[in-house]
Formats: C-alpha cells, sequence, structure tokens
C-alpha cells in the first residue's frame, strides 16, 4: 500500500496532473451552459416537458446546494421549452464542440499519464467527438431508464400505502449516483486511454478500480462540500455580496476537485496495470525491430 501511494504521487507530479486538473475544470466550466442545453434538448426529444422539469430537478439531490443553486434557475428555464427547441441550432452545434472539447483535454492528460507517444490534434479531435458521441447515448439510455425505475417505485409506494418505505426510497439516491458515475466513468476511461496501449483499449476491466474511486470520492465530495460551503459564508451585509461571488468560485472549485479527482482514478488504473518499482511506474515496452536480437551461428551464410 505504501508503495502504491508513494507510486501514485509521484505519478501526479511528473504527469503534472494539477495542471491537467486546471486545464479540464476551465473546459468544464466553458461547457456548463452549453451542455445543460444539449442534455435538456435531447431528454426533450423522449420524454415532455413536465419530465424534463422532473429528471432535472433530480440533481438538487445529488449536487451540493451551492452548486445546484447556480445552475437550478437555468435547467428550470432549458426544461420548460421541451420539445420546442430544436436540436438542428448553432447553439446545440456549439454545446457539442464544448463538450468534446473537454474530452480532448482528458485523451491527452490519459497519454502523459500513460506515458504513450502523443497523437496529432486532428486524431485527438476525432476521439473526442466519438466520445461525446457514446457518452452522451448511453447516458440518454441510462437517466430514462432510472426515471421510469423511479416513478414505478413510487406507484408501488402509493399503490400499496408503503410509506415506511420511502426514507429508504430517498437514501437510494446515493446507489444511483454512484451507479451512474461508475458507468460513466469507466466509458470515457476506456474510450480515451491511448491507442498506443492496446489492452487499455481493449476492454473495460483494466478501468473498474479507477471509475469506483472516482464514483466514491465524487459522493464524498458533493456530501461534504455543501457543509464546507456553508460554514465558509459569511454573516450580515456580506451575505449578499457572497451569493455572486462566492457561488461562481465555490463551481470553479468544485470543479477543479472533480476533475482532479477523474486523473487520479486513470492514474490508478494504469499503476494497477503496471509493475511497481521504487522508479515509479513503467511503462508498457513497445516492440522494436531495430533492436530485436540476432541470433547468431557459426554456420556461413547461404548463398
Amino acid at each position: 500500500m505504501k508503495r502504491f501511494l508513494k507510486a501514485l504521487l509521484r505519478q501526479i507530479d511528473e504527469s503534472d496532473l494539477l495542471a491537467l486538473a486546471a486545464e479540464m475544470a476551465f473546459g468544464l466550466l466553458l461547457a456548463l451552459f452549453p451542455g445543460m442545453l444539449i442534455s435538456v434538448s435531447l431528454l426533450g426529444l423522449v420524454q415532455n416537458a413536465y419530465n424534463v422539469q422532473y429528471i432535472t430537478g433530480l440533481l438538487s439531490a445529488f449536487l451540493p446546494a451551492d452548486i445546484y443553486a447556480s445552475l437550478g434557475p437555468a435547467l428550470k428555464s432549458l426544461a420548460s421549452s421541451g420539445r420546442e427547441r430544436s436540436i438542428l441550432t448553432i447553439t446545440m452545434v456549439t454545446g457539442f464542440l464544448s463538450i468534446a472539447s473537454v474530452f480532448l483535454t482528458v485523451i491527452k492528460a490519459q497519454e502523459k499519464i500513460h506515458a504513450a507517444p502523443p497523437t496529432s490534434f486532428v486524431k485527438r479531435a476525432g476521439r473526442s467527438l466519438i466520445i461525446t458521441v457514446v457518452i452522451m447515448s448511453a447516458l440518454l439510455v441510462v437517466v430514462n431508464a432510472i426515471f421510469y425505475y423511479i416513478m414505478a417505485q413510487y406507484h408501488i409506494v402509493s399503490r400499496f400505502q408503503l410509506w415506511a418505505l420511502s426514507p429508504y426510497i430517498l437514501k437510494a439516491r446515493f446507489v444511483l449516483a454512484f451507479g451512474i458515475m461508475f458507468f460513466a466513468t469507466i466509458l470515457i476511461y476506456r474510450y480515451s486511454a491511448p491507442l498506443s496501449r492496446s489492452r487499455f483499449y481493449r476492454g473495460f476491466r483494466l478501468h473498474w478500480k479507477g471509475a469506483a474511486f472516482l464514483a466514491l470520492s465524487w459522493i464524498l465530495l458533493s456530501v461534504s462540500f455543501g457543509l464546507i460551503v456553508r460554514y465558509q459564508t459569511p454573516s450580515g451585509s456580506l451575505r449578499d455580496a457572497y451569493s455572486y461571488v462566492g457561488r461562481m468560485s465555490a463551481m470553479m472549485l468544485y470543479l477543479y476537485v472533480s476533475s482532479f479527482l477523474f486523473l487520479v482514478g486513470a492514474a490508478i488504473n494504469q499503476i494497477d496495470a503496471s509493475p511497481i518499482s521504487d522508479e515509479g511506474p513503467q511503462p508498457e515496452a513497445s516492440p522494436d525491430p531495430e533492436h530485436e536480437e540476432t541470433e547468431y551461428t557459426d554456420d556461413p551464410p547461404s548463398r
């Protein structure tokens, strides 16, 4: 365990994960509103306006209060439009490209973490667009499945008068949050892994530890973050000023810590799949035909 922690700290330092997390958080901040727009619009294709408002309202059970207070009004305004908002608009295309730019940073970070040779910008951009389509399609299916699951739960509780189970149903939101984060993260880890590291790209088996770490740490962050912000909120005349400046600062800090935890999860996957030595996790050796050993014999060469 001690060697693993030392290797993880060395990986954080050598891969410059703190700086990459800042770049990723800034991209998330820029893509926040366009991302909400395209997400709500995609939900509006398969749900009516009331159901979209209900689904977006479920975020208040997972996000810290100060974070949701900044996003809630925008989400409600977008959700109220329902199917009236066309998906083929310039804003939708901008939102899609904004989300893809975040995955562009993720791919670059994965190349540094796995010590893989950097790829060209065109290849990164193409992969980021593919990852965006895969992730958003998968999350659209998962979110709708969870919505119908919750509706079925409430129908059973109201039909059979099982109101005593309501507190346990509310606590189940942490299980849902873990499942969604684990599912989305393992997809991102899998498809953003360097193509030169073929065994990382082949399956999901090598990515579940990092995905589980991020899902658990993100839940702990969301639970504790609200308490930290609450005790740091000033009283008196400074409260109004804090409501504007503090919420934006809290949003940036929340995105930065979440991005850093995501990159740490990727580093955990790399260390777990590589031998740990005192010099740190070693990258996979790629075959070099120019340095292959030649077997020499006493027989003369045939003509």
